[in-house]
């Protein structure tokens, strides 16, 4: 035994030796792996996207290590959606930030098939209760060193849709074949000739009163809510509304423009425009949105509508038009006195057939004045030049003692819209200059100058030419700036088509060149001016190629491509929504005109990838050609997506009848800066009928929508919208005119659960009728509206009645003296409240000197029990001369609340602006 002692002792001590070894890398590893804490920030609600799994807090309590990281998101009841795993990067020791443009290459490893689309299409999760889980991995032996997990509900909402105002809409009493009607005195349609002639517009007084009416009133405001609506979270609704400059599109003035309007905190998908706020300008048009928020979270939004009170805003006409007629008149005769060089020697790419080939279709001026305005209007110059120049704009100011009740417009502000024109040997050339004292660094510019080839002067000029003498005697440089659909330099809106390019602006160049066959256009460079924490800088290319007409048979190709400039501002740490894109879309369009264009057919089909965050890293996924990876190089936040429309309209003439029908789809991941409003997730079928019978005097619109959303499975339940339509129009002559509107829309979902069952109903009526009394000493304009809009819903908080009717009487004496009379109520049942409110006016005119208008009016607003105004105001308008006229308003708000006088407020308003031409 003694012999073996020694051998046995060594044993022991090599074997202890190695178990000392052993447990000491054992809880080193143990003590290792506990010093990554992992803290995963809370994605924004009801969101989670790709990228938002990497924005968490890495505390490493030791020394610095290589390590990936591993994300899953599990979802309550279909288990696992996506597997995804970084690239290697280096952890050094403590607390470090970790965002996604950190950790490298993002490969997909793996997700659930029946949420592949979701996955590749939108780089985000579907509906659902997930558990998201981020663990941290040792490069050099794969041991999970750290994990964190967080609970979070994704709910996908589709956008609120506007119901009413109608986009693009005008909130009159009567139409366009009311207001050009034979049977109209001058006075009752509010313009003389004389005025045309010489370049004004003056309006007789009183005789915008009906719509100033409508403006004036109760209006109302009506919307679809979004779905599916969250199981206990109650929604409330912004509305946001702004007052457009001439020439800015919706979505420009939404951006740059203070709130003409806002009020949030609205429960039902329904707002009567409230009496304490200012009233809407007739002659204006307004953009409005509405936005969804549970809490303060915003959850979703609508597409931008925009709403006017004329139809033809006159004025605006005669603006465009007068600018026109001097360019006109002081080009003429220059055509023949072109420098040697400027002729009939450039080539022609392609024959004048027709002066319907060149000259725009008859405008609304041309429905008030049909004659011959150069030849009768404006005599022959006695000596011409080679240059010549024109003026026509606006200087306009307002001034009041307060801010007006839910707007974010100062008290005092002003513009000046100034539209100079140039002709050179007989091209004509302008200028339009909008500075405006709302202008602010916090929002995207209002400001703008703009140099433009003036497309309906120039085709207006070589009309004359054919007709006087000849369509051989038509210059070369004239034919070649005739093929210009479009041409500017500065602030452009180009448009090509709602699924591409329309609305946003560019700063930079834009034009459309169209000689004969061939077809090409471009736009560049800044979309977006950088706002420190709101906007990076933007800019934008867009190019069109193609062969054909735009508005004839064509075939179309169009690119677009956009970046945000990611060091162009500083970004709060704290705002987590702001971040730079990367936007591309390819798109092709065709359209065929047939029969003598009576049958046209069109159709487009668009792709469009937008990165959220053009810093993130690439994004490795199987599932992606590699070849639309090697051109784009799309990141972890790209969304890509495609969409289509077709559509054909017959349009005969001879049986005044007009059917359209078509279908669109535009995917749940398609954006284009183009047309950033678009609605997506949308696949949508229409067809309409237009008849009119017994010589146009009775007119029948009939048309379906249907639309629904969840095109890829994103949402929990699909949506489905229907929504007929029903117009009738009697304009008899001699007989009171008739309108009648019938536009329900019913909203539903498929859930089977009672809980998350959506069945929405929204009923819209309205009715109107005139007529026009002639007696001998004066003539009385009569007018009645009426509006019923209901919604039902199982959600009794969604349900809601409003009744609103309004009375208008305008006589016209012989004499220059208009009186007006206005009553309108509108009932209101929400939640078995009942409200009430009545408006009353009257207005005196009278003009002197037969230029000199003059009008006095008063105004009282009641809401039963809870508060009235009470308005008094005086507008002079006055033409110095016939190219500058002057108008003057002052007026006094006297508002009384009954629930909470500190409230109350007494305001006087100013506002005066000048017009001239020249």
């Amino acid at each position: 035994m003694k012999i073996h002692l020694p051998a046995a002792n060594k044993f022991l001590r090599q074997t202890n030796y190695l178990y000392s070894i052993t447990l000491f890398l054992i809880f080193q590893s143990i003590s290792f792996a506990q010093t990554i804490g992992v803290n995963l920030q809370t994605p924004p609600p009801y969101q989670m996207r790709i990228e938002d799994m990497w924005n968490l807090v890495l505390i490493n309590q030791g020394e610095a290590t290589d390590v990936y990281l591993h994300g899953t998101a599990i979802e309550q009841t279909s288990g696992l959606i996506v597997d995804v795993t970084t690239s290697v990067f280096n952890l050094p020791r403590g607390s470090k930030r970790i965002r996604s443009a950190d950790v490298g290459t993002v490969t997909v490893n793996q997700s659930n098939k029946n949420y592949n689309s979701v996955i590749n299409r939108l780089s985000a999760l579907p509906n659902g209760s997930y558990e998201i889980c981020v663990e941290v991995i040792n490069a050099y032996n794969s041991d999970v060193i750290g994990i964190g997990c967080i609970q979070h509900e994704v709910l996908n909402l589709s956008q609120v849709t506007l119901l009413y105002p109608e986009d693009n809409s005008a909130l009159n009493l009567f139409d366009e074949e009311d207001e050009t009607d034979e049977s109209f005195s001058e006075n009752q349609r509010g313009i003389e000739k004389k005025d045309i002639r010489r370049g004004m517009v003056i309006a007789k007084p009183g005789s915008i009163s009906t719509n100033m009416r409508i403006a004036n009133s109760s209006m109302i405001f009506s919307w679809l809510p979004p779905t599916p609506v969250p199981q206990n979270v109650f929604i409330n609704y912004r509305i946001k509304i702004v007052e457009m400059y001439e020439g800015q599109s919706p979505y420009d003035a939404m951006q740059s423009n203070p709130m003409f309007f806002n009020a949030n905190g609205i429960f039902t998908t329904s707002i009567v425009y409230p009496i304490a706020s200012r009233p809407f300008n007739p002659d204006r048009r307004y953009a409005w949105q509405v936005e969804a928020y549970a809490d303060e979270n915003l959850l979703a939004s609508s597409e931008i509508f925009s709403f006017g009170f004329n139809s033809t805003s006159l004025r605006s006409i005669n603006d465009s038009k007068r600018s026109m007629l001097n360019i006109i008149r002081a080009s003429n005769d220059l055509i023949d006195e072109l420098p040697s060089g400027l002729g009939n020697n450039l080539s022609e790419p392609d024959k004048i057939t027709s002066v319907n080939s060149l000259v725009f279709k008859k405008t609304a001026f041309d429905l008030i004045e049909k004659t011959n305005y150069h030849q009768r209007y404006f005599p022959e110059a006695e000596e011409t030049k080679a240059i010549q120049f024109g003026l026509s704009g606006e200087l306009f100011w307002e001034t009041a003692n307060r801010k007006g009740f839910g707007s974010d417009k100062k008290p005092g502000y002003g513009y000046a819209q100034l539209t100079p024109s140039v002709s050179l040997y007989g091209i004509p050339f302008g200028l339009n200059v909008l500075l405006s004292t709302e202008n602010s660094s916090e929002r995207q510019n209002i400001n703008s100058v703009s140099f433009f080839y003036n497309l309906e002067a120039g085709k207006e000029m070589i009309q004359n030419k054919i007709e006087s003498e000849g369509e051989e005697n038509v210059p070369g440089l004239m034919k070649f700036f005739s093929y210009f659909n479009s041409f500017g330099i500065g602030v452009n809106y180009p448009s090509y088509t709602p699924l591409t390019m329309q609305g946003a602006p560019v700063s930079g160049l834009s034009f459309e060149f169209n000689p004969g066959w061939f077809y090409i256009a471009t736009a560049l460079q800044q979309n977006q001016r950088p706002i420190i924490n709101s906007a990076f800088r933007r800019d934008l290319y867009a190019g069109r190629i193609g062969v054909g007409k735009k508005d004839d048979s064509h075939f179309f190709f169009t690119g677009i491509y956009s970046k945000d400039q990611a060091n162009s501002i500083t970004v709060d740490s704290l705002n987590r929504t702001l971040t730079p894109n990367t936007n591309y879309v390819l798109g092709i369009d065709s359209r065929l005109n047939l029969f003598e264009d009576k049958l046209t057919v069109e159709g487009e089909i668009s792709g469009a990838l937008l990165t959220r965050d053009n810093r993130d890293p690439d994004l490795i996924n199987e599932d992606i050609p590699q070849f639309v990876r090697n051109i784009f190089q799309p990141k972890i936040s790209s969304q890509v997506d495609y969409a289509y429309s077709f559509k054909s309209s017959f349009n005969n003439s001879e049986s005044n009848t007009k059917v359209t029908a078509g279908v669109k789809m535009i995917g749940p991941g398609y954006k284009t800066h183009g047309n950033p409003s678009l609605r997506n997730d949308r696949f949508e079928v229409e067809g309409k009928i237009d008849q009119k019978f017994h010589q146009r005097q009775i007119s029948v619109v009939a048309s379906m929508k249907y639309y629904r959303d969840n095109l890829i499975n994103s949402k929990l339940f699909t949506t489905t919208t229907i929504a007929p339509g029903i117009q009738l129009g009697l304009r008899f002559k001699n007989y009171p005119s008739l309108n009648l509107s019938y536009n329900p829309n019913f909203l539903s979902n498929d859930a089977t659960d009672p809980l998350k069952k959506i069945d929405f109903k929204n009923h819209l009526f309205t009715a109107a009728t005139g007529y026009n009394f002639k007696f001998s000493e004066f003539n009385l304009s009569s007018n009645v509206f009426y509006m019923f809009n209901k919604a039902k819903s199982l959600d009794t908080l969604s349900g809601y009645t409003v009744n609103s009717f309004n009375i208008n009487e305008n006589f016209s004496f012989k004499f220059p003296l208009n009186i007006g009379l206005g009553f309108g109520m509108t009932f209101m049942n929400f939640l078995s409240n009942k409200n009430q409110i009545t408006n009353l006016d009257g207005s005196v005119g009278y003009t002197f000197f037969e230029q000199w208008n003059n009008t006095l009016g008063i105004t009282y607003s009641v809401e039963k029990d809870n508060n009235n105004k009470t308005g008094f105001y005086f507008n002079s308008s006055y033409g110095l001369s016939d190219n500058v006229s002057i108008d003057l308003r002052v007026e006094r708000n006297v508002y009384s609340d009954l629930i909470l006088s500190s409230n109350d407020f007494n305001e006087i308003i100013a506002r005066t602006s000048v017009r001239v031409s020249f």
